[in-house]
């Protein structure tokens, strides 16, 4: 509620600015060509760019998923600099992914890369193993082990030349 401004319909529209803003903003770094956002009958959103992918991968530095630092952890947003905010980028925060996420129902991301499909859920707001459908981990589980976090992604092969990142999210109302 307080990262998003509201707990009613406001808070709701501001979830889906949060993941329509992080397409536009690889749009304007010159990756893909379009993005679409779709309001299904059962008041869920898909959001689809066609973008380099959001990074799903095992992050050695920083000891934990990119996955984890993009949809998990609130102000972990490592995407946007100086430079970024001065030319009009719309998220500089580390907030809006996270927070979405946090506060939907579920959130399924399937995300392209050159040679690799990650496939991920949540479920109110906790990351989901792809194989039993249970949480992964405690509710303040953050990071998860290397072991506990690769529970979540289903990987398999790309076959074509597709890149770009696709959610569909359910806001909690």
């Amino acid at each position: 509620h307080v990262m998003l401004g509201s707990g009613g319909i406001a808070g709701v529209q501001q979830t889906m600015f949060e993941i329509v803003s992080n397409s536009i903003d690889r749009f304007k770094k010159g990756f893909g060509e379009k993005v679409v956002v779709v309001r299904h009958i059962d008041n869920s959103i898909t959001i689809e760019d066609f973008a380099d992918g959001l990074p799903m991968d095992w992050n050695e530095e920083e000891k934990m998923y990119n996955w984890e630092m993009a949809l998990y952890m609130l102000y972990a947003g490592g995407n946007y600099n100086k430079t970024d905010m001065d030319n009009g980028v719309l998220g500089s925060h580390g907030l809006g992914l996270a927070s979405s996420q946090q506060s939907s129902e579920y959130m399924n991301v399937t995300v392209k890369k050159a040679g690799v499909i990650y496939e991920a859920k949540f479920a109110k707001g906790r990351p989901v193993n792809y194989v039993t459908g249970e949480f992964i981990g405690r509710d303040d589980d953050i990071p998860l082990s290397k072991e506990e976090g690769a529970l979540l992604l289903n990987i398999s092969q790309n076959n074509d030349s597709a890149t770009g990142t696709r959610i569909n999210y359910k806001p909690d109302l």
